[in-house]
């Protein structure tokens, strides 16, 4: 039987930030999405997530962890319901949507693609239509919460991946969302860079999603883990509680790292 988390406590918590004071900032209801294939990679999936929550979203590879990734901000579209800070994800809403809910891609190289740092943080408000003075403000900002003020004039293409993946946390945090998602944020990295990332993260006074087969960096940082399995949600409770299950942790494809 599926591990279900209580949700209670989503109604008490407390916005980290200005916005909807429900302490709710994601409800997902009955998401499903089949491939232009025919193969259904969602059958369903349910969750609720409240403002300033850290949630790990664990499962084997294809389990359909990205696919729903994706939905989140409208990057892939299938049938079910999805709210973001109490707006229904539709056509009218995305644009407002997409700047609340920060999307960081495995692979830096696909966020970067301006010649230097600073144009690559600057994009989305730049598109957004924000005024000058605001978009530089903005740049500042982002590349102080992540620590890399000293490479605003650097070119993008030279820096280490784990360089580029703090800028490509600048990029969404520019945007001053209310939720972030990221896709296997420490893949690739060595110690040192990893350790960096897993710090940065834990520092963000932000709701963050995020999937991983880093079952370390779950255990010190997400307090929920959400296991996926064939495109369904078979567990979702509290970290500790999940990674002390040895047998379930097998059964999909997991396994805690000595």
């Amino acid at each position: 039987m599926p591990i279900i988390h209580e949700k209670d406590h989503i109604e008490e918590s407390a916005p980290c930030a200005s916005g909807e004071q429900d302490g709710r900032i994601l409800s997902v209801n009955d998401l499903q999405f089949h491939y232009p294939d025919g193969r259904q990679a969602l059958k369903g999936i349910s969750l609720e997530m409240a403002r300033c929550e850290k949630i790990a979203l664990v499962g084997p590879n294809g389990a359909g962890k990205s696919t729903f990734l994706q939905h989140i901000n409208g990057l892939l579209e299938g049938e079910g319901t999805i709210n973001v800070a109490g707006l229904p994800l539709d056509k009218e809403n995305l644009p407002i949507i997409r700047a609340k809910v920060g999307f960081v891609f495995q692979n830096p190289d696909d966020q970067l693609f301006s010649p230097t740092v600073y144009e690559d943080v600057a994009f989305g408000p730049l598109h957004m239509g924000f005024p000058e003075d605001e978009i530089c403000e903005r740049v500042k900002a982002a590349l102080a919460q992540v620590g890399m003020s000293d490479y605003i004039q650097r070119l993008s293409h030279y820096l280490s991946t784990g360089e580029k993946k703090r800028i490509a946390i600048a990029t969404v945090l520019a945007m001053q969302p209310d939720l972030l998602v990221l896709d296997e944020p420490t893949a690739g990295l060595d110690p040192r860079a990893r350790r960096a990332l897993i710090n940065l993260l834990e520092e963000l006074q932000i709701g963050m999603i995020i999937a991983t087969h880093d079952l370390l960096m779950v255990r010190e940082l997400l307090p929920r883990m959400v296991i996926i399995d064939g495109g369904q949600i078979v567990a979702d409770g509290e970290t500790e509680s999940l990674l002390a299950d040895k047998d379930l942790l097998e059964v999909h494809g997991l396994e805690m790292p000595v």
